[in-house]
């Protein structure tokens, strides 16, 4: 009996301890009945193998399990890979570190641990709680250092970095296989040994993660660059095209005037009239709102965001949205990382204009303003009468237009709440408008 329940707890604790740090790895925010699940799923399958004596299945088949279940839930392979791995290490490194503690330290004879149980539960919960400590700040140090989702893969590097997990996962298995033929006779020489290369295992592992962060970074810099000289590109076409439009109106200028002295001269007030209202009004507001945009985007002194919200009024522009400007003073700096404001910004002017072409009343209103602590954007825009619910915009994937078009604004709450506590995004329906109010206040503070 006294075996059975040694088995048990010892598979309960292991499975146990193999959801909780591959939970705090992912980053994924752990329910009760995740935890339940997972430990479960490992669980089973292994508590057969222990009694059948395939132990030297129980890595292999940990690291399927978790594999599968984080594939299902991130769907994303590569990250899935990662965290399995991962979590092998950190257990390992876990019990290396308690397995010191317990022997050399406190000076524990290594038979005690295997026949008494209160010393067995003693250990299994001091690597339960080594292991969470170490998951834990592993996650966090990769927030704090703004490292790039686990779920970002460029194409070119995925086959060498699951190449690299897969040779890491391949030298665990055949450690613990070491590993066990050692521990028949534990000393302290072992111990060190034991907990060095475990170490070594961790620091490869990390080093894979951080230089493929700065492959995916690398990249990204490039595309933003990129961006950054198209929405220029168009910024500077949008000057040229109101620079060509005012020449046009300065050449016609003599032409216009004549043709309203012949009407005068003519007495022809009510063809006067008409062409005042149906040629010559219509044109000079197109030119003068034009002319006013240029005028106020000259306030916005950051050139990629400059540039960014010159490309959209102009995309707007061209399928027939009216597009109204309001910004009030100079803004020359933000309180946010340039590439998430040009992100946010990016992202809710797109939803703006999808919302707004499908809508008799087509517009777009922008404005922006300064006050002392703040900076703040509202972008309103025309929308359908059957709009959403605004908890539902916000889920991942939703849209109006069909599956995996509506990550955007998704992503915008993710990029707020996780690395700004100075930004704030409200939203409104009213009147079918749709209005989002994006504040950034000061300080700047990032988490």
């Amino acid at each position: 009996m006294f075996d059975i329940i040694m088995n048990i707890l010892n598979v309960l604790t292991l499975s146990f301890n193999v959801s909780i740090i591959a939970s705090n790895i992912s980053g994924i925010k752990a329910t009760i009945k995740h935890i339940f699940i997972t430990t479960i799923t490992i669980f089973i399958p292994s508590y057969w193998l222990f009694i059948f004596k395939m132990n030297n299945l129980l890595v292999p088949l940990s690291v399927i399990i978790i594999f599968l279940l984080y594939c299902s839930i991130l769907k994303n392979k590569y990250s899935a890979l990662l965290i399995s791995v991962f979590t092998q290490v950190i257990f390992a490194l876990s019990d290396a570190i308690v397995g010191i503690v317990f022997v050399v330290i406190l000076k524990i004879d290594y038979s005690l641990i295997t026949n008494n149980i209160v010393i067995a539960l003693m250990l299994s919960f001091a690597i339960i709680s080594v292991a969470y400590i170490i998951s834990k700040s592993f996650n966090v140090f990769i927030r704090k250092q703004s490292f790039i989702s686990l779920s970002r893969f460029i194409k070119k590097d995925a086959s060498i970095f699951a190449f690299s997990l897969t040779v890491v996962l391949i030298s665990i298995y055949l450690y613990t296989r070491i590993f066990k033929y050692w521990s028949q006779s534990p000393s302290i020489t072992f111990y060190m040994s034991n907990l060095l290369l475990i170490v070594s295992f961790f620091i490869f592992l990390t080093l894979i993660i951080y230089l493929n962060y700065k492959n995916i970074k690398k990249d990204l810099e490039n595309i933003h660059k990129e961006a950054d000289l198209n929405q220029l590109k168009e910024y500077t076409e949008m000057l040229e095209a109101v620079s060509s439009d005012l020449r046009s109106f300065k050449h016609d200028y003599v032409n216009i005037i004549q043709i309203i002295g012949d009407y005068l001269d003519s007495k022809k007030i009510d063809e006067l009239d008409a062409f005042y209202r149906n040629e010559l009004m219509p044109e000079s507001k197109k030119i003068l709102a034009k002319n006013r945009s240029f005028i106020l985007l000259q306030h916005i002194k950051i050139i990629p965001l400059k540039g960014l919200i010159s490309s959209k009024v102009v995309i707007a522009q061209s399928k027939g949205i009216n597009v109204r400007l309001e910004i009030s003073e100079d803004i020359h700096e933000l309180s946010i990382n340039l590439i998430d404001i040009c992100r946010i910004v990016g992202v809710l002017f797109d939803n703006a204009i999808e919302a707004a072409e499908v809508c008799n009343d087509k517009f777009i209103e922008f404005l922006i303003y300064r006050d002392e602590n703040s900076t703040v954007f509202i972008l309103s825009n025309s929308c359908s009468e059957d709009v959403p619910p605004i908890y539902k915009i916000y889920e991942k994937n939703f849209s109006t237009k069909g599956s995996q078009r509506g990550i955007g604004l998704k992503s915008v709450r993710n990029i707020i709440n996780e690395k700004y506590k100075n930004v704030t995004l409200t939203t409104h329906i009213e009147n079918s408008v749709f209005t989002q109010e994006l504040i950034v206040n000061l300080p700047y503070t990032k988490i």
